[in-house]
């Protein structure tokens, strides 16, 4: 019984590694426009987004500017719809099968309000990525929003490749900061902290798929061996 239940176990295993690795896209198309409370998710390609702070925006730049009760500038450059998050807003990111990932890539940029804008060439502050890690660590990673342009806007920026860590992920919360007079970043920050986030590229980690598979697995087998010695 113990032979078979451990060729089950690396059966699943062998079938979990040889099962092609497929990378998810989350670009937010698709989706109903609307806004987003703490506690509130939505799912696309595996990928789950589940608001935990502030509120969350899944729209076009139709959506927002004079008139339309978002007196706010997205960034330039967005495509389509995008994830905006706002009032010190923070949004966490899972896949929805449990499995472990990397980050290929994903574009951000900061949201300013129309009634303030930045001067020329000044930098409002950071994206906050914080993480928890496939290896038992966690930790947090800062990139800045770039400089206001002559209009005070800003873009998005594309991270990817060498600009991101290989690191293993289970989970990642973005949020914002922005500087205060002293220049230190701070958040939450008076609801001032409100980024963009669009075209998140993400692919599972196939060694912890095997490892679920084998959990349960061995799961399933134990609770086999009991049933048998009950009857």
């Amino acid at each position: 019984m113990k032979s078979s239940l451990w060729k089950n176990a690396f059966g699943a295993i062998g079938i979990a590694l040889a099962a092609p690795v497929m990378a998810y896209t989350v670009n937010f198309e698709g989706m109903p426009p609307g806004l987003f409370f703490p506690g509130e998710s939505v799912t696309q390609d595996n990928v789950t987004l589940t608001n935990t702070n502030g509120t969350g925006v899944v729209d076009s730049r139709d959506a927002f500017g004079p008139g339309t009760g978002l007196d706010l500038a997205p960034p330039l450059g967005t495509q389509g719809q995008f994830y905006s998050g706002l009032n010190d807003a923070e949004l966490t990111m899972t896949l929805a099968d449990g499995a472990a990932f990397k980050i290929l890539g994903f574009d951000f940029g900061f949201i300013s309000p129309l009634t303030s804008l930045y001067l020329p060439g000044e930098v409002p502050g950071r994206l906050k990525m914080s993480f928890d890690a496939f290896d038992g660590s966690s930790g947090n990673l800062e990139w800045s929003f770039g400089a206001a342009d002559t209009s005070g806007m800003f873009s998005m920026i594309r991270l990817e490749g060498a600009a991101l860590p290989s690191t293993v992920f289970t989970r990642v919360t973005f949020s914002a900061c922005t500087f205060d007079i002293n220049l230190d970043c701070v958040s939450p920050n008076n609801n001032f902290n409100q980024f963009a986030l669009d075209n998140l590229n993400v692919v599972p980690e196939p060694g912890s798929l095997a490892l679920a598979a084998l959990a349960l697995c061995l799961v399933g087998g134990l609770r086999a061996r009991r049933a048998e010695h009950v009857g």
